[in-house]
């Protein structure tokens, strides 16, 4: 896996956030997110694989950047916010009737028979700032496979739909 840009921060029960330089993104921790100090890293990485499920989800979208949030060994116990500006590059390539969103990776099937997807979320698209807005709900958080801890991977993304 490659690690385009990567910060690792403590996250207090009364919240935090972590800004991700280069990718104009943060991620905020609402206050209860941990009931203690959690070492939280966020990073911009490129895995082929990531790149090879996201298809099979939203057939004929492309996706832009995937952002990994680590946790370690605890699962947050609430929603967490994203919002990042979206690269005009991504914009210039979206057809006209869609505008990006986020998705979170998902896990479907019976243990033993884990199957690798990608979920919608509800994301508020500003045109203007080109922010994009989306929580990431708990159930968006996963054991890593490898025994890094506990991620979430968010892709940005587009689904087929009208532009408000």
């Amino acid at each position: 896996m490659s690690t385009d840009s990567s910060v690792t921060q403590v996250i207090p029960p009364e919240g935090g956030t972590i800004e991700l330089p280069g990718f104009a993104m943060v991620v905020t921790f609402p206050p209860g997110a941990f009931s203690s100090p959690n070492q939280v890293t966020v990073e911009a990485t490129s895995e082929q694989a990531e790149r090879d499920i996201y298809p099979v989800s939203f057939e004929d979208t492309p996706a832009a950047h995937e952002i990994r949030v680590v946790t370690g060994a605890v699962k947050p116990a609430t929603s967490i916010d994203v919002d990042l500006t979206v690269p005009d590059s991504f914009l210039a390539s979206l057809p006209g009737d869609r505008t990006p969103d986020l998705n979170v990776r998902s896990l479907s099937g019976a243990e033993g028979e884990l199957h690798d997807g990608y979920d919608a979320l509800p994301s508020i698209f500003d045109a203007q700032t080109k922010l994009l807005h989306a929580k990431v709900p708990t159930h968006g958080y996963h054991e890593y496979r490898m025994g890094q801890g506990i991620e979430t991977v968010i892709m940005i993304g587009s689904r087929s739909r009208i532009a408000p």
